[in-house]
């Protein structure tokens, strides 16, 4: 627990949010009176953002899998990120710090989080951030490309004044209540202009709902081979009556191949696609499963 939620604890302040909300403003102008952020450590590397950011969670996140998005980038510095499931977007952070030309495309559910993605950004290129409002899914009920609706978002979230309050973010699923009001965006759509020349990494984390994502960029994934890591959820997969296989299934039909970074609540396939030729012979995925867990 931090000491400003301690402290909020101790002294009642939980139950007077407005108060409550001056009091973690002040303290975080002390912690960056010039407000040119506090270091954050993610992938490796020290990224600057804004005090209410650097929180001790977030610190060393996800280190396997942050690693690796950040060695990408810099093996490819004129990369692009789909970052889908963004939440608060710190693959995304990640991406535009790791090089000065990538560009990165957070599509969270929550108008809060993906507002506070903006904040996140703003010490490292909040230029080449996009945002987008929505679902990725298998069944668009929009038919837009992703310029578009990311400055739908924007504006969106400027005339709203939606709050860029990490405490506020939350998870919308696509099997929530409020599911039905919120856009679906199919990846294929959003990106039907990506230039295949570019390097592009697909990262996923949309608690059990992968399959679909990955339904819905078939066309995307064929045309520009991208890298892919994609966190599957093994008990919310059976929410939407998948399974790892049929993920597995799907990439062995892409040729690509996988390896496995196991995290606490869920595992991060880090999938490479592979030329063509060397896969005509090569068994299903339940004869050559997945590598074994390991770290980089």
């Amino acid at each position: 627990m931090s000491l400003l939620a301690t402290v909020a604890r101790a002294t009642g302040l939980n139950r007077v949010p407005h108060v409550k909300q001056a009091v973690k403003d002040a303290y975080y102008a002390l912690q960056d009176p010039l407000r040119r952020g506090v270091a954050l450590a993610i992938g490796g590397k020290s990224i600057r953002v804004p005090a209410r950011f650097a929180r001790p969670p977030w610190t060393n996140y996800e280190p396997g899998a942050t690693r690796r998005v950040a060695a990408w980038f810099e093996a490819h510095p004129d990369g692009a990120l789909i970052d889908v499931g963004s939440s608060v977007a710190l693959y995304s952070l990640l991406a535009l710090a790791s090089s000065a030309r990538s560009e990165a495309w957070a599509i969270d559910s929550d108008r809060v989080s993906l507002q506070c993605s903006r904040r996140l950004c703003r010490h490292v290129g909040p230029s080449r951030l996009h945002v987008i409002h929505g679902y990725a899914g298998a069944t668009p009920t929009v038919d837009l490309d992703a310029v578009v609706v990311a400055a739908g978002t924007a504006a969106r979230l400027d005339a709203d004044r939606i709050t860029a309050e990490p405490a506020c973010a939350r998870y919308e699923c696509l099997d929530t209540q409020r599911a039905n009001r919120i856009p679906v965006h199919s990846l294929d759509r959003l990106f039907a202009a990506a230039e295949a020349s570019r390097p592009w990494l697909i990262k996923i984390d949309i608690e059990g709902a992968e399959l679909l994502v990955l339904e819905g960029a078939d066309a995307l994934v064929r045309r520009v081979r991208p890298q892919l890591m994609v966190s599957v959820h093994r008990p919310a997969l059976r929410g939407y009556g998948h399974a790892p296989g049929d993920v597995a299934a799907w990439l062995h039909g892409h040729n690509y191949q996988s390896e496995v970074d196991v995290e606490p609540h869920e595992e991060h396939w880090w999938c490479t696609p592979a030329p063509a030729d060397e896969f005509p012979n090569r068994p299903t995925p339940e004869a050559a499963p997945l590598s074994p867990p390991h770290s980089p």
